[in-house]
Formats: structure tokens, sequence, C-alpha cells
């Protein structure tokens, strides 16, 4: 009735899998650390972020800079200072919402509205890292054509399981085990 279609490559050279080793190595040579105010990374008061997102956005105006208006793959990851990094977050965004994706993640979230409340963003878990005396950075690639950053996005999430990342990408690929992946 419905008929299959598989990729297969020559056995020599697979291109998709030349993307996703280059991918890796691209982010795990990207890694920016994100800055914030000393005083706010000790709060538990979450509701300072509300007032001081503008702050951390300029502390971060480079960064954000660079990946507005790109389509691509990213990855949060925290440590310990003078740690190594451990990958805990492994996302995509299109272009047109890369920078105001990454924002969600790291700067402010506004659960104040529905849209906020239902972004999948990782800022409850960057807060809690932040109190936890963690540093955050993000790392960032641009994928061309923008619509393999699904496929990028989906098979290193795959590959290196990050902790944030608990149900993966898609209802099939749901896991519940977690590893923590240092950079």
């Amino acid at each position: 009735m419905f008929k299959t279609i598989k990729y297969i490559s020559r056995e020599e050279f697979d291109p998709l899998i030349t993307l996703l080793d280059s991918a890796l190595q691209q982010l795990k040579g990207s890694i920016n650390e994100f800055t914030y105010p000393d005083d706010l990374k000790r709060s538990n008061n979450k509701d300072m972020w509300k007032f001081r997102y503008k702050e951390i956005d300029n502390m971060n105006v480079d960064i954000m800079s660079a990946i507005s208006g790109k389509s691509g793959v990213y990855a949060i990851l925290s440590a310990q200072p003078n740690e190594r990094w451990v990958l805990q977050y492994i996302g995509q965004a299109k272009s047109s919402v890369s920078k105001q994706r990454i924002r969600s993640h790291l700067v402010w979230r506004n659960k104040d509205t529905k849209s906020g409340r239902f972004t999948g963003s990782k800022f409850d878990e960057v807060q809690q890292a932040l109190r936890a005396g963690n540093d955050i950075a993000l790392s960032f690639i641009e994928i061309s054509p923008a619509s393999l950053r699904h496929y990028v996005e989906e098979m290193l999430i795959d590959k290196m399981q990050p902790a944030w990342n608990l149900n993966g990408t898609t209802a099939q690929r749901q896991r519940v085990n977690r590893m923590h992946c240092s950079w």
C-alpha cells in the first residue's frame, strides 16, 4: 500500500555522516561563555531577572548579534569555574527566530504569556545551574541548507544525549536516561 524510500550511501563516503561529524566538531570549537551579573547569578529571586534582562542582553550583544538571522543548531553548556564544559542541551532554530529562541533559554522567558509557558525553554534549568555556581556557555553553528538543521539536531541529541533533552525531539525518540558529555 505505502512505499518506503531508504537513504543508501556509498560505503566509502556518506555525506550525512560527514555533516554530523563536522557539526559536532564545529559546536565543540565555537563555545562562547554567556555573561551574567554576579549578583543575579546567585539570586534565588526569579523576579529580578524580569527587570534585568536588558542588562544581560547588553552584556552578550556580540554573541546574540552573531546568531541573529541565522538558521542553525545550538548547544547550551554548563561548567563549574575552571572545569570542562558539560553539554546540557541541543536545540535548533530557524533564521527568523534564532535570536529570540536563544534568548528564551538564556536571558528571559515570560511565563505570564501563553506562548511563554509552552516554549520548551530551558530558562529554569539555566537559572538553577547559575545558582549552583556554574557558568553557562552557548555554541551555535549555522546549517545550510536550513532544512537540515532538524536532522542535525535530532541525530546529535541521539548521539550525545544531553541531560536537558529529556524527551529527545520526537515521540519515537523519547528517552529517560541521562548522560553527561564533557567538552
